[in-house]
């Protein structure tokens, strides 16, 4: 695990850290967080959220994700991991 203790981090050296990890991150206006796994509950939540984004956002211009996506939020300053 990515130790942040009161370092704050680029955008780059975030995306370089997490390049070589094992382990999920995400980064929130220059620290870097470690996410948990998912569990069998989590998966069926996000599963059957996934079916009801998709339904409601049919023919709309927009883009659902399961996992491994990596989203950066500019507004927020926040690099997080779908999981």
């Amino acid at each position: 695990m990515m130790q942040t203790a009161e370092r704050i981090y680029t955008t780059e050296e975030y995306l370089e850290l997490e390049l070589n990890s094992a382990e999920r991150h995400e980064f929130v206006d220059g620290d870097i967080r470690l996410m948990t796994g998912g569990t069998p509950d989590h998966n069926v939540i996000a599963g059957n959220l996934l079916l009801v984004l998709k339904l409601a956002l049919r023919g709309k211009s927009y883009s659902t994700f399961v996992t491994d996506q990596r989203l950066w939020i500019p507004a927020c300053n926040l690099y997080t991991s779908l999981m």
